[in-house]
């Protein structure tokens, strides 16, 4: 995948994601049952988790928390969970527009041969693609979580 059209498609669902997000009342986004016992914010602060996570990633060209990317998915959601629940839903909002904006910077920062080549990153696994990677972190990930919170917003 070239740069110019992952960006393209990580601004385009990330305008789906606020878009979807925007029709939630403020005071809802704390009532949990969204996904599991979670809540829209706390739904927000793991996607943050993950944009934080690959901008670092990109900017440092290595896995830097290599322990929780490589713990079973169920502990390390619980993991970022149990880190940002107590957290103010301004501030999770906040910081998800700034990961944002960083990823994205990130991503324009690139070369081409950053997007396919995982030797450029230390402790990157050689059979991942560091393109599909970002797509994973990103809109794949926030399309995985509309249908939750969608589903949630129809029901209350």
């Amino acid at each position: 995948m070239k740069k110019a059209e992952l960006l393209d498609s990580i601004q385009s669902r990330r305008r789906e994601w606020n878009e979807t997000l925007a029709e939630v009342a403020e005071e809802r986004m704390l009532e949990s049952g969204v996904a599991g016992e979670w809540s829209i914010k706390d739904v927000i602060a793991h996607v943050t988790w993950w944009d934080t996570q690959t901008a670092d990633m990109l900017q440092t060209k290595t896995l830097s928390n290599v322990k929780l990317w490589q713990m079973p998915q169920d502990v390390r959601n619980d993991a970022i969970y149990i880190e940002n629940r107590d957290r103010p839903l301004d501030e999770i909002r906040q910081e998800s527009g700034a990961a944002f904006l960083w990823l994205i910077a990130s991503i324009e920062s690139l070369g081409e041969d950053d997007l396919t080549d995982p030797s450029r990153y230390r402790q990157m696994p050689a059979e991942w693609t560091p393109w599909r990677v970002i797509v994973a972190n990103t809109y794949a990930h926030y399309y995985q979580h509309l249908p939750d919170i969608r589903a949630w917003t129809a029901g209350g």
